[in-house]
């Protein structure tokens, strides 16, 4: 093997979706799509960032997985984001979002106790969000409302306070949020000084207590305990895990 490019064009965030797509007809235009997409017009040996599908005013989503180049046409791409679709027709120079596909994907969802009741749920990479059961005419895009951003996982309403949500987002990023105003307040719990490093998952369990006024449990390698709405945490549990140093290199690995 020869390395023939080591800039951020390549090795921007490696992930599990990573890939290199040829172009079908020329095996020197290369695309990689990752976390953004650039190309190759000379066989790998450099790549180069295509606007429209980076961080730009009105670029492709993020996080790209999977591209198609027309073996018949080769201006013409169809490109998979952790946004949508996108299509472009002139060799991913600008790039159409293809809004009618209901792809968005739900990691959990939950409901209050109102009437009519809403629905609350945090999509993959694109925040977490709160919809009515029902709307005048139906339920449309506009009847939904961003209550938390990042990948959003868990959204439960307080059960004694339905103007009270909690939204969480990856790392074990923890908010509180007052629905009617929009204020939100980060309570994620955090380590005392000298203590070891909480360490939590992807996607980070929590419940909040039926019965008990706000009560709120959260797992890290411990089981969190607060009976304040998040203002402070308790823990309440030894460590859960198998503590093993090879399975603790997110920093490393992506």
């Amino acid at each position: 093997w020869k390395k023939t490019d080591d800039s951020m064009n390549v090795q921007m965030r490696p992930f599990y979706f990573s890939e290199l797509v040829i172009d079908p007809t020329d095996h020197n235009r290369v695309y990689k799509p990752g976390f953004t997409l650039t190309v190759s017009t000379d066989g790998g040996d450099t790549f180069s960032g295509l606007f429209g599908a980076g961080f730009t005013f009105g670029a492709v989503h993020p996080d790209h997985h999977a591209l198609w180049v027309n073996p018949s046409n080769p201006y013409q791409l169809i490109l998979g984001t952790d946004g949508g679709a996108y299509v472009s027709n002139d060799r991913a120079r600008t790039w159409r979002h293809v809004r009618s596909l209901p792809v968005s994907q739900f990691y959990h969802v939950s409901h209050d106790t109102e009437w009519p009741y809403n629905v609350y749920g945090g999509l993959q990479d694109n925040g977490s969000w709160k919809g009515p059961s029902r709307s005048p005419g139906g339920i449309s895009a506009g009847d939904w409302q961003l209550v938390g951003g990042g990948d959003g996982f868990w959204a439960f309403t307080d059960p004694q306070d339905a103007n009270t949500l909690y939204v969480e987002y990856q790392g074990g990023m923890l908010s509180r949020v007052n629905v009617a105003t929009g204020e939100s307040k980060s309570i994620k719990p955090y380590a005392r000084e000298g203590e070891e490093k909480l360490r939590f998952n992807w996607n980070t369990p929590i419940h909040l207590s039926p019965t008990v006024a706000a009560t709120v449990y959260y797992g890290s390698q411990y089981l969190h305990r607060s009976t304040d709405r998040g203002e402070s945490w308790k823990t309440i549990s030894p460590d859960l895990t198998t503590d093993d140093p090879q399975r603790q290199r997110q920093a490393e690995t992506g």
